[in-house]
């Protein structure tokens, strides 16, 4: 595996919560699907994410997953309100 497919890979599992699931493929690209249930191809270079029907470049995972799939950013934001309330929890 090259750096690019290896940390492509990290970044999906980390955001296996919003994703239906994802296979890494023999050139470093991996194919998601998303909880719509569509198949997108994401891959993932120097500049950034890129999903391949799209041309636009994504700084982060959360973003490009977020521009493709409005149930992952529902999902996101339930996973963020888990943690901060776990957080404000800890401090009383």
């Amino acid at each position: 595996m090259t750096f690019h497919s290896t940390e492509l890979e990290l970044a999906l599992h980390e955001h296996s919560f919003g994703i239906t699931q994802y296979n890494i493929n023999p050139d470093g690209t991996a194919d998601v699907v998303l909880l719509e249930g569509n198949t997108i191809t994401i891959s993932l270079s120097p500049r950034g994410y890129q999903e391949a029907a799209d041309l636009k470049v994504y700084e982060t995972m959360e973003a490009l997953l977020g521009a493709q799939s409005p149930r992952y950013r529902t999902e996101w934001q339930k996973v963020l309100l888990s943690k901060l309330e776990r957080l404000a929890a800890a401090d009383d």
